[in-house]
């Protein structure tokens, strides 16, 4: 027997999504933006926006990603942006290569409109945004794959000041690898300092003359430039083709841009302060920290080199503190703070205070 519908059907929505559409002035075409708002929208000042190219395909999916990484804390609350062209039927395929390529080719109709569509995005969809949500207008993130990705590389040598990290996968460098690199010599002509995180990657199964190749070569040159303040990640993922590697891919890729730095610690830095300790307000917790990624767990664990708070509201996973004076030890992760341990009578560590913007925390040492 086969099931009754009931009701009527309805077109699903993404929870937290709001769209609109945009007319370009700069390359006449409309544009459908998808912008996903973090649980609790509002509650922070201003987030970092990530623009996702190639919105009708990966909005969906890094929604999806971040959202596990943002309840993991991995990651901090951002605005999501999905950028797609709009109108009635549009044919994605031929208006990404219109936009999305940097030269134009013979046999592909349209292609070579990458500087106009950077332009939209600078001076219109970035604008846009940041004046109609709370944005972070000095923390961006592109990303793209494909050839999203071949213009994320393009931005990134053309106008390295508009984004301060990227998620690069599987960027269609075939399509004129001379034009990419010529863009990174003029770069590197005017530049030595170069403050972005870039994360690159590419599935070990894709045709290694198209992609692998030469995205190895593209590696190989920007570590011989020693741009300052430049960090890259290159990474090869196992056994992934070139559409499924974008999973694993965006999420190695976001996890790695936000993470906090690391610190090199003498090994006998934090000895004295070995063990476990524990915050027990939750509710108090939970109150102060409403809507945010994660749980208040409200653990941290010390050992012999390292100090890691695990999900205490206000610090992510991993974050590491550096010492800068006896007991205390300042945070250079995801949100400013200071951290006091505290001696008992007999001099031995017993607590540790944690200062954060909104609110100080005494831990108990348990262990």
């Amino acid at each position: 027997m086969s099931p009754s519908a009931v009701g009527m059907s309805t077109e699903v929505q993404i929870p937290g999504t709001v769209r609109h559409e945009l007319l370009s002035r700069h390359t006449g075409r409309v544009y459908e933006i998808s912008i996903g708002l973090p649980d609790g929208y509002g509650t922070a000042a201003r987030y970092p926006v990530m623009y996702v190219l190639d919105g009708q395909w990966d909005f969906k999916l890094v929604m999806s990603v971040y959202g596990a990484l943002c309840f993991d804390m991995f990651v901090p609350d951002a605005i999501v942006v999905g950028i797609a062209a709009g109108g009635d039927d549009p044919d994605h395929e031929a208006l990404r290569i219109r936009d999305y390529t940097p030269t134009a080719l013979d046999d592909f109709e349209g292609s070579g409109d990458a500087h106009g569509f950077l332009a939209f995005l600078s001076e219109e969809l970035i604008p846009f945004v940041e004046q109609r949500y709370q944005a972070d207008q000095h923390d961006r993130t592109l990303v793209g794959s494909s050839l999203g990705g071949l213009f994320a590389l393009h931005a990134l040598f053309t106008d390295p000041e508009q984004f301060g990290r990227f998620v690069v996968v599987s960027p269609a460098l075939f399509w004129d690898e001379r034009v990419v690199k010529a863009q990174e010599d003029r770069l590197a002509a005017r530049v030595t300092d170069l403050p972005v995180r870039l994360f690159l990657a590419a599935g070990e199964l894709e045709p290694s003359i198209a992609f692998l190749r030469p995205l190895d070569r593209l590696v190989d040159r920007i570590r011989e430039r020693r741009y300052g303040a430049l960090q890259l990640m290159h990474m090869v993922i196992a056994g992934e083709r070139h559409a499924g590697v974008k999973a694993e891919a965006f999420n190695r890729g976001l996890r790695w841009v936000f993470t906090p730095p690391a610190f090199d610690l003498p090994p006998d830095a934090l000895l004295d302060y070995v063990g476990e300790y524990e915050y027990d307000d939750l509710r108090r917790a939970s109150a102060w920290w409403p809507g945010r990624c994660g749980r208040p767990r409200l653990r941290l664990l010390v050992n012999g080199d390292r100090l890691v708070v695990d999900a205490e509201p206000g610090i992510h996973d991993g974050d590491e503190l550096v010492p800068v004076a006896e007991d205390r030890f300042t945070f250079k992760g995801s949100i400013p703070g200071e951290a006091t341990f505290l001696r008992d009578s007999l001099g031995t560590v017993d607590r540790l205070s944690i200062r954060l913007p909104e609110q100080t925390l005494v831990m108990e040492r348990t262990r």
